[in-house]
């Protein structure tokens, strides 16, 4: 009998350390995914300031005056590709779990906005101005 219960002892604590050690493992990971979801963020948002202080400066050259821009851009965020669209609404940088939209201070209504979509494992795309058309490509 008190072979038993030594048995039955270790099997427990044996058991109490198992279950310890998945809820450490369930703590670090959710802890892991909500920085990586707060890193991914934060580079999101300096991505889409540093390509919309871009092509606002590409903007401030005069409407007679044509310019190009050539920016080299990360491939991945926190390894995801992204997709950069500049459209008539503004700029909009998307992955698959976020997205960040920039109106771009309203440079629409002095300018026409577009250009293909960039996708960022291409690693670099051209901002260009044409007359009052700024252009991704």
């Amino acid at each position: 009998m008190k072979a038993q219960s030594l048995i039955f002892e270790q099997v427990m604590l044996f058991a109490v350390g198992i279950i310890l050690f998945i809820i450490c493992l369930a703590i670090f990971t959710i802890y892991q995914n909500h920085y990586r979801s707060v890193g991914l963020d934060d580079k999101l948002d300096e991505l889409k300031e540093w390509i919309a202080s871009n092509i606002i400066k590409v903007a401030e050259n005069g409407e007679n005056v044509n310019i190009t821009i050539s920016l080299k851009i990360p491939r991945t965020i926190e390894n995801e590709a992204y997709i950069i669209r500049l459209d008539s609404n503004g700029l909009n940088i998307t992955t698959r779990k976020k997205s960040k939209f920039s109106s771009l201070y309203n440079l629409n209504k002095s300018f026409e906005l577009g250009g293909k979509r960039i996708i960022s494992t291409e690693g670099g795309f051209i901002i260009y101005k044409k007359e009052n058309k700024i252009i991704l490509t």
